[in-house]
């Protein structure tokens, strides 16, 4: 296996484990404003700008990929990404998505190969990132609108496209409230949500809301949520991105996915008849619509609630 370092903010993480036989980079920072370059010139000043930011990048020999989010207008923002060899851009395009919603480019995980894995944010349906997403576990964004999902996406390390070879290999990944089928927040934990084992199968670390998503992608069996939402979450994709391997939750059970699985990823969730629960959730970026949390759970967040969010900056929908 080729040793790659892989730059988080400023800090070089040489990846040795068995799960994260490549450990990715996830930042969901303030956007940048709109910019535009040309592909071939040398753009020593914007490299220098972007390496200085908190921007979620891959770094393989004299190639750099950076992901991140455009602020396009007062009330919508794209993602982008941009590839430099040495200080010319190689690639850069700005494209993946358009539409109405916000998408975001949070996350990448690129272990110097042909292709790398792209994850993105987006709060509703009909973004253009279903374009990506055709052929995969989750084609596209679900019922409703609003709360912040995650978008896994494989695209060419030359282009930063699909192209014919890759076309459609990109998943969505959420959560889905179990009173109303309507899709709920799944969004990446920073900096180390995304990662590659050594067989080449992408690993997802995010926070969902009620109620995470086995591998058949119907809802996971409660187990033991006293402990409220966000619950941390795992699942693993194999390289099309096209099947779910495996996935569990903190205090939820996934019959379809075994106890060694969830105990090598670490998540301290229940999988595969354990009912174990336990772990604790990462950080997440960026905000969605709130929605208040069922009786069943009243108590944990008039408890917890104020404390909470303001910890995180962030709401996801903790409808049940």
């Amino acid at each position: 296996m080729k040793t790659v370092a892989i730059a988080i903010g400023t800090v070089l993480l040489v990846p040795t484990t068995t799960l994260a036989a490549t450990l990715g980079s996830v930042s969901d920072v303030s956007p940048f404003a709109p910019f535009s370059v040309t592909v071939g010139s040398d753009a020593a000043a914007l490299k220098s700008e972007l390496l200085g930011s908190d921007l979620a990048r891959a770094t393989v020999g004299d190639q750099t990929i950076f992901i991140g989010t455009q602020q396009v207008s007062g009330i919508n923002q794209n993602p982008f990404a941009i590839s430099f060899l040495g200080d010319t851009v190689q690639w850069f395009v700005d494209d993946y998505e358009t539409g109405g919603p916000d998408g975001r480019g949070v996350g990448i995980v690129w272990d110097g190969s042909d292709s790398f894995y792209s994850a993105f944010t987006v709060d509703g349906g009909g973004s253009g990132l279903e374009d990506l997403t055709s052929n995969g576990w989750l084609s596209s964004y679900g019922s409703g609108g609003g709360p912040k999902v995650t978008v896994l996406a494989k695209l060419s390390a030359a282009t930063g496209l699909q192209g014919a070879d890759l076309d459609g290999m990109g998943t969505f990944v959420y959560s889905v409230r179990q009173s109303d089928g309507q899709t709920n927040t799944l969004t990446p934990v920073t900096p180390t949500g995304l990662s590659l084992d050594d067989a080449g199968n992408v690993v997802l670390n995010a926070d969902s809301f009620f109620a995470p998503l086995g591998i058949d992608k119907t809802n996971m069996t409660e187990v033991d949520i006293s402990g409220g939402s966000p619950f941390d979450y795992w699942i693993a994709f194999d390289p099309t991105l096209e099947t779910a391997l495996g996935a569990c939750a903190e205090g939820w059970d996934d019959p379809n996915t075994s106890d060694e699985f969830c105990d090598t990823v670490g998540s301290g969730g229940s999988g595969g008849g354990s009912g174990g629960s336990g772990g604790g959730s990462g950080g997440s970026g960026g905000g969605s619509t709130s929605i208040p949390e069922p009786a069943s759970t009243v108590a944990v967040l008039l408890l917890g609630a104020a404390a909470w969010l303001k910890q995180r900056g962030q709401m996801g929908d903790r409808a049940r």
